[in-house]
């Protein structure tokens, strides 16, 4: 499975390029006097992220969400006499609720590919789980396959959150820009308020109009369950 192998070369891409980025929040707090003021002023500047990250994001969802395509046309293949090829329509479907118009297309899209693998791949369907279909890895996967195919590459937020043990110290203001924020106590506060070690900077994934927020533990998550779950149950149509 040539795209599934290359899918994690695109993980291990994400999470080098995701630990750069984490990487350069060391310099991202930051404190200084006020004299003039009597201020101690308390910078908060996160980095952005680099916007390659959700490139690479987009071809690691496309090679794995393809994966399972080129998955569905070879058990097709394994059904047909040479030189017939699969239908063009065969595909590996995923189907989140289970309609009259989802199963037409379910039964189109998998017309050709032997009834025992049809019976797994429905088993596998977002839909057996009712309601909670939103929730499964195949239609996260295949919601962001969409989304970074059609609509944007599939960024949703960078989180950075800073820890200050400010003591008895209260700020006398805050104040937030697009980009920082800043929080100024006074200058006789300033040995009370010490910088602490800052939580992990996450990037996530997806989009809300879908309700998918996903970061890169669950992306690594996704994969594995279709490298040592999906994959395998179809081992047995390939001898």
């Amino acid at each position: 499975m040539h795209k599934l192998d290359q899918a994690k070369v695109h993980l291990d891409a994400l999470d080098e390029s995701i630990k750069l980025w984490a990487d350069s929040h060391a310099q991202a707090i930051s404190g200084r006097d006020d004299t003039v003021r009597g201020e101690y002023v308390v910078e908060l500047r996160p980095p952005d992220p680099d916007i390659r990250i959700a490139l690479i994001a987009g071809d690691f969802i496309c090679c794995l969400r393809s994966s399972l395509d080129h998955l569905a046309w070879q058990l097709a293949a394994t059904a047909v006499t040479p030189p017939a090829i699969p239908s063009k329509r065969i595909s590996f479907p995923i189907i989140g609720e289970n309609t009259i118009d989802n199963q037409v297309a379910f039964t189109k899209s998998t017309f050709g590919i032997p009834e025992q693998a049809v019976i797994t791949i429905r088993s596998l369907q977002p839909y057996q789980g009712g309601d909670t279909y939103k929730r499964k890895y195949l239609w996260i996967l295949n919601t962001l396959w969409n989304i970074d195919k059609h609509r944007h590459i599939p960024l949703h937020s960078a989180v950075t959150q800073f820890n200050l043990d400010v003591a008895s110290a209260k700020p006398l203001r805050i104040e937030r820009f697009d980009d920082h924020a800043k929080l100024v106590f006074n200058l006789s506060d300033k040995l009370n308020v010490k910088f602490q070690p800052m939580s992990k900077p996450e990037i996530f994934f997806g989009n809300d109009q879908e309700e998918i927020m996903v970061n890169v533990e669950n992306l690594r998550a996704i994969y594995q369950a279709i490298r040592s779950e999906i994959i395998p149950a179809f081992a047995g149509f390939f001898a």
